[in-house]
């Protein structure tokens, strides 16, 4: 059951429709689920999937660094398309798994979904505030989107 700021979050996010930019664990937090307290915590809901635990190799969890973003190819809108096809930092241990349909995006190599988008909704795996160039212009793309600026 949602109550408090949940349920505010909620009204505002889907019954208001204003723009919501989940960055990292703002991502996560829009996700039916997540692993990130050792257990298994409930998400606001407002997207599909669950976010679980990188195991890369030989107990690596961690993803850091500067990875290249892929849309992918379903993916209609052009400008998505164009500010994302790039190289974005990420810093995390925890992912959203593959079956959202929200996913638009994918890292380079490892697969990692990068970016989900549903309406108003725009959630992104990396740090736009730590990708320079990159994550300026993902920034802007955002607040243009919405009529933000």
């Amino acid at each position: 059951e949602k109550k408090g700021i949940n349920k505010k979050l909620s009204h505002f996010a889907l019954i208001k429709k204003k723009p919501i930019l989940g960055i990292c664990l703002g991502m996560h937090l829009m996700m039916e689920s997540s692993q990130e307290a050792n257990q298994t915590s409930k998400g606001l809901g407002w997207l599909k999937g669950n976010v679980y635990k990188n195991l890369y190799k030989k107990n690596t969890y961690l993803n850091v660094g500067w990875k290249y973003v892929s849309p992918l190819k379903n993916i209609k809108n052009r400008t998505l398309k164009k500010v994302t096809s790039d190289y974005f930092y990420f810093d995390h241990s925890f992912s959203l798994d593959k079956s959202s349909e929200a996913i638009t995006a994918l890292t380079r190599r490892t697969s990692i979904p990068a970016i989900v988008v549903k309406e108003n909704l725009l959630g992104v795996q990396f740090h736009p505030e730590k990708s320079h160039d990159a994550g300026k212009i993902f920034i802007k793309y955002f607040l243009e989107r919405f009529n933000l600026i």
